[in-house]
């Protein structure tokens, strides 16, 4: 990673998550896969292509991977 970019994530990782939250929403369709097919519904609905990306870099313990893994398996299938 370069030096722009390492203090950038740096810098990021100590802000308060609402203030992060401002300037990320415009990319992140939700907290939820739920939340990500209504917004690509919306999208998709103004003829706008967009895919959804479960990233699963805030999990931070097996027991929350197994939740994530879970809510994935049980989404409905026909996203968009």
């Amino acid at each position: 990673m370069n030096p722009l970019n390492l203090a950038l994530v740096k810098t990021v990782q100590l802000m308060p998550r609402k203030l992060v939250r401002v300037f990320a929403n415009k990319y992140i369709a939700g907290d939820n896969i739920n939340d990500a097919i209504r917004v690509v519904k919306e999208l998709n609905s103004r003829k706008v292509v967009a895919t959804i990306d479960v990233l699963g870099e805030s999990i931070k313990d097996k027991e929350e991977a197994k939740v994530s893994k879970n809510e994935s398996l049980e989404s409905p299938r026909h996203y968009c």
